[in-house]
């Protein structure tokens, strides 16, 4: 299902849901925006093929959840507004996967102050800019660190969770396209000799 307390807004716009998802991720957007399309109709891009709203007409639909959402809410809350405030979701960084299947130890899962409906990994590339001795630029973060990996005796890489608090700033670091740039940054080499 749903998680709380956004399954009550999905009830109460029509778009319930039957079953649990895969890790109960609390990423709704996609849900929110496929119900944005539909609100769309005609007008969308996105040809609705699925009648969201079982044949009612949408102001109906929309009316509805209004009043039910006020409802609910000002029972709860009061009927001052200002005071109906939800609390900030920390962002998991799972010790398993999308598809639930671990891929680290529970100890692993690290949190953030906040959700950002944004993925882990942000890049940012520009292209031409006006250096020519550098047509490109490249930034990224990747978040909780650059490396997932943990020695035999538990020691941990020092890249291990090193870009938690930049991808929470909304930080970045510079990413190294050329081979002076890589050969003025590289912390070490490793040279692997093929034997054929």
């Amino acid at each position: 299902a749903v998680p709380m307390p956004f399954d009550k807004w999905y009830s109460a716009s029509g778009y319930e849901t039957t079953q649990d998802g895969p890790t109960g991720s609390l990423n709704i957007s996609v849900g929110a925006k496929i119900l944005y399309e539909a609100v769309q109709g005609d007008k969308s891009p996105i040809p609705q093929a699925v009648d969201l709203f079982a044949g009612k007409p949408q102001q109906e639909v929309v009316l509805a959840a209004l009043e039910d959402t006020w409802e609910t809410l000002s029972k709860r809350y009061g009927n001052n507004v200002s005071n109906w405030k939800t609390p900030a979701m920390a962002l998991t960084f799972r010790a398993n996967n999308f598809f639930g299947v671990p891929q680290a130890a529970a100890e692993e899962t690290r949190h953030q102050a906040e959700y950002q409906n944004r993925g882990t990994e942000n890049d940012m590339i520009v292209f031409s800019p006006t250096t020519s001795d550098r047509p490109v630029l490249a930034w990224d973060v990747v978040a909780p660190g650059q490396s997932g990996f943990i020695a035999p005796d538990g020691t941990v890489d020092k890249h291990y969770e090193d870009q938690l608090k930049m991808y929470e700033n909304f930080g970045r670091k510079s990413l190294w396209l050329t081979k002076q740039d890589v050969e003025a940054h590289k912390e070490s080499q490793e040279v692997l000799h093929v034997q054929r």
